[in-house]
């Protein structure tokens, strides 16, 4: 089983920036209010599930995969997603997503390789599928 420790957002979907800690194990309960509309529509609540999705898969739970789609329109500095999670035995993983390519790293070591291979040793490190995922 693993652990998700934190989630660091940059430019993605509705967020400019965001450093998420999550570092109590259990259920999250995610809520959210905009301030505009003056409910929780817009605030960020799927975009906080879909940069977690996005970090281990490459594409939203919605699909999307185009950084076109997914960086903040209003800015031209660069996308980022990075996810921390831990096994049982507390050995930290780390995926990173950023427009120039994937990062995954196990205990401080780094997966090299195509892209394909990558998220080949994600999804078997991690037991998991997009598919699956979702």
């Amino acid at each position: 089983m693993f652990n998700l420790k934190s989630l660091f957002i940059r430019n993605f979907l509705s967020f400019h920036e965001a450093n998420i800690s999550l570092q109590a194990s259990g259920l999250y309960l995610i809520a959210g209010y905009n301030e505009k509309g003056q409910d929780s529509n817009g605030s960020g609540k799927s975009a906080i599930l879909n940069a977690i999705c996005y970090a281990l898969f490459g594409k939203t739970a919605t699909g999307l995969t185009s950084i076109h789609d997914l960086k903040r329109w209003d800015t031209s500095e660069a996308m980022e997603v990075s996810l921390e999670l831990t096994d049982e035995a507390g050995q930290l993983y780390k995926v990173t997503r950023t427009e120039e390519g994937t990062s995954f790293l196990i205990a401080g070591e780094k997966v090299e390789g195509h892209k394909r291979d990558v998220q080949a040793s994600i999804n078997e490190c991690f037991k998991t599928s997009y598919e699956l995922f979702l």
